[in-house]
């Protein structure tokens, strides 16, 4: 048809009709989100134009838009929501109304579904159709607030096994109703039951690693979508071996106000070496005292207790070197060294005294250990020297030794395991388990247990010093004056020595004769295991034994050579140790090692060069190994680093040069310089990874482990096995490279696994 302007059948402009061919559809939108509605309007004839209008409740919004005729168009209108309001509906329509080109010759309708269409998205229609505005059917948009998550933060920053930490979800709803947000926590993908808090408070109670995760809703109005919170990684380490130590007074009334407990607390992990307890520790931490009356300058009385755990740990016990007497020493105090569990909150008391004393020496009293009031382990002073010959050495899992070599008195003699008798003798035998004073006999037999505070031998608890404890424990020491059974051997010129069964002077009518008096002897309990023990072994010399899963690990330390002492090894809690990992996806416990020229196979893997490494044979290659490195010493002025490699065939001797710049490094897995603190990597189980060292100077360097001996003025390199020391500017010899000289310490261990 022409678009003629003059009147005639052939110009004539026919007025369609309008209709709604789709129609809009309602649906649901959140706070920050967009949402699109669409409708299509189709006039049925004519030459002219569409124009659409959309409405919110009503009222118009935005502009109109049009269509041309018989042109198919899409236009989008997007609802954005960002209101701080409650859910609520908005309904919206759209309308469409005809426009002719040239309004003045239209004539007629024209017929309906035949003619120009236009396709509206968020418009309305205008024109000057007779027939008016048009509108589709209206549609219900709901729109809702937004939970917002910003994060989660963690309190507790200590990563123990056994320590409590709290994840706190930060969220927010844009209505402002925060307080009736509700969250569920997951733990590897799992639901926790009962952590629908904001915050979800948990110790983990075992080595590993875990996703936690947070899924945050609005129970109010289910319009409200649910948000998942970032995943949280909990590191889940056993660092924490926390043993409270408490010094008691010896032998005297709780009444007697003057006296006083003073505790201190220590984390065995802080102490590779040991913690060593003797009577001047208790010196430091006790800040009053009187040393006419307390015996602070002499001996020392001491709760153990495992505050957080229970701890597996070796208890090393040196025995007093008795009073030199003339030109003759007294003999040496018995070694041994016992392994076993101290279970949390149960009492371990221990005792020892000075050695070499005036008018006591040996007499002192014995290194030993109770655990709730059951002897578990002691050690033998050395007998006093005699004014021609000196005094026997104590014994440890054994008889002492009679003094004046063979001539003098007596050693105390050898009671087996769970042998020695219940009731001890004074000044002679001591008490398996001693019964205590009277006002202990009156209530408790000798080896019952009970929950106190530490009580003088009257009965009444002794106060704790200001920031002291006296804890309130299960407990089985039994306290008594000091004429008592446990303050074994005479005393003066060569007379025995203290013990188990005390030794015997060099003749029991006279104290002044010339040969020494001889040394108390050892015993031990079966619930322990014995790792070591020399009679006369707490010389002043290094004694070392055997620790760790198949007893890999080797311990080495330097004995006290004259006063009594206890020293406590931590070996982990009940979750493993940084050695021996218990793997909780299959129940294994597997060791790590490291290891000098590991000629050997292990699980099919077999090595066969020479050089230091780490040893992670005992995982399966379908699992990686958290292993940290840990800087504890760096001492050099030169710049050095610690490499461990994969691969490669490069080989070194000890006291062979390790530096990284003699080449065939294969694939460097891990890397420590001096300056980096603590480094955490993941490397694949079931390989064998070589120490590597560098001297960024020099570009010569060793690398050895603890107690290796590194040459010359070096010396033996400090701490275990698991101490990996650099010595720079050469392979070996040099100055001192030993404890806080060496020129970089660094400390390994195992912190956790993950499936590949």
């Amino acid at each position: 048809m022409s678009q003629g302007f003059q009147r005639g059948l052939e110009n004539e402009y026919l007025l369609p009709y309008i209709s709604f061919t789709t129609q809009p559809s309602g649906t649901s939108i959140a706070s920050g989100g967009s949402a699109s509605l669409s409708a299509v309007a189709t006039a049925s004839t004519g030459i002219g134009y569409l124009t659409y209008k959309w409405y919110q409740n009503d009222s118009q919004i935005g502009s109109a838009t049009t269509a041309l005729s018989g042109v198919s168009t899409s236009r989008t209108f997007t609802l954005d929501y960002s209101g701080s309001q409650d859910t609520r509906d908005v309904v919206y329509k759209v309308g469409a109304e005809w426009t002719p080109e040239n309004p003045d010759i239209i004539v007629s309708h024209g017929t309906p579904g035949v003619g120009a269409t236009g396709v509206g998205v968020g418009q309305s229609i205008t024109g000057q159709d007779p027939q008016g505005q048009v509108f589709s059917n209206e549609v219900t948009v709901s729109v809702s607030p937004t939970i917002t998550i910003s994060g989660i933060t963690t309190s507790g920053t200590d990563t123990a096994y056994n320590r409590e930490r709290t994840l706190t979800a930060e969220a927010t709803i844009g209505n402002g109703d925060t307080d009736r947000l509700a969250y569920q926590w997951s733990a590897d993908g799992t639901d926790i039951s009962g952590a629908t808090s904001r915050s979800y408070v948990f110790t983990p109670g075992a080595v590993g690693i875990t996703t936690y995760s947070v899924v945050v809703s609005y129970p109010p109005d289910s319009l409200v979508p649910d948000v998942t919170g970032p995943d949280t990684t909990d590191f889940s380490l056993d660092l924490r071996q926390i043993v409270r130590l408490e010094f008691y007074p010896i032998s005297e009334p709780a009444a007697n106000s003057d006296f006083r407990v003073f505790s201190e607390e220590y984390n065995l992990t802080d102490y590779p070496d040991g913690l060593f307890i003797d009577q001047k520790l208790m010196q430091s931490v006790v800040t009053t005292r009187n040393s006419g009356t307390y015996w602070w300058e002499r001996a020392f009385f001491v709760g153990m207790i495992s505050v957080e755990d229970d701890l597996e740990v070796d208890i090393e016990l040196g025995g007093c070197e008795g009073t030199q007497d003339g030109i003759d020493r007294g003999g040496k105090g018995g070694w041994t060294v016992i392994s076993g569990t101290m279970n949390q909150n149960q009492e371990f008391f221990g005792m020892g005294g000075e050695g070499r004393v005036s008018n006591l020496g040996g007499g002192n009293f014995p290194s030993s250990v109770y655990e709730l009031g059951t002897l578990i382990g002691v050690v033998g002073n050395g007998g006093n020297g005699g004014r021609n010959r000196q005094g026997g050495d104590g014994g440890a899992d054994s008889a002492g030794e009679t003094g004046g070599n063979g001539s003098g008195g007596p050693g105390g003699s050898y009671y087996q395991p769970d042998t020695l008798p219940t009731t001890g003798v004074r000044k002679e035998r001591l008490s398996r388990c001693p019964s205590g004073d009277s006002w202990f006999q009156n209530r408790y037999s000798a080896c019952q247990q009970f929950d106190a505070r530490f009580k003088g031998y009257d009965g009444i608890d002794f106060q704790a010093a200001s920031g002291s404890t006296n804890s309130l424990i299960n407990r089985g020491w039994k306290n008594m004056d000091e004429n008592h059974q446990f303050n074994n051997g005479d005393n003066g010129r060569g007379h025995g020595g203290s013990g188990a069964v005390a030794g015997l002077p060099d003749d029991r009518r006279s104290a002044t004769n010339g040969n020494g008096g001889g040394g108390g002897s050892g015993y031990y309990s079966s619930s322990w295991t014995k790792r070591a023990a020399v009679r006369g072994g707490n010389d002043g010399s290094n004694r070392s034994w055997n620790y760790g899963y198949n007893d890999t690990l080797t311990q080495t330390v330097t004995t006290d050579g004259k006063d009594g002492y206890i020293r406590l090894f931590g070996r982990g809690g009940s979750a493993g140790n940084n050695t021996n990992f218990n793997d909780p996806g299959d129940g294994f416990t597997r060791q790590a090692s490291v290891v000098r020229n590991p000629n050997n196979t292990v699980n099919g893997v077999s090595i066969d060069r020479s050089g230091l490494f780490l040893d992670l044979r005992n995982w399966p290659t379908s699992q990686d190994v958290l292993v940290r490195g840990r800087v504890t010493v760096n001492n050099s002025g030169h710049f050095l680093s610690t490499y461990l490699t994969d691969g490669g065939n490069f080989s070194y001797g000890l006291r062979g040069d390790s530096d990284s710049t003699r080449g065939d490094m294969g694939t460097t897995v891990f890397t420590l310089n001096e300056n980096s603190g603590t480094v955490d990597v993941w490397l694949q189980g079931g390989k064998i990874y070589q120490f590597r060292s560098r001297d960024h100077r020099a570009n010569r360097s060793g690398v050895y482990k603890g107690g290796e001996n590194q040459g010359g003025r070096a010396g033996n390199a400090s701490g275990g096995d698991f101490d990996i020391t650099i010595h720079d500017n050469g392979a070996s010899s040099g100055d001192n490279n030993q404890g806080g000289n060496a020129d970089m310490r660094s400390a390994w261990s195992i912190r956790g696994t993950r499936d590949r």
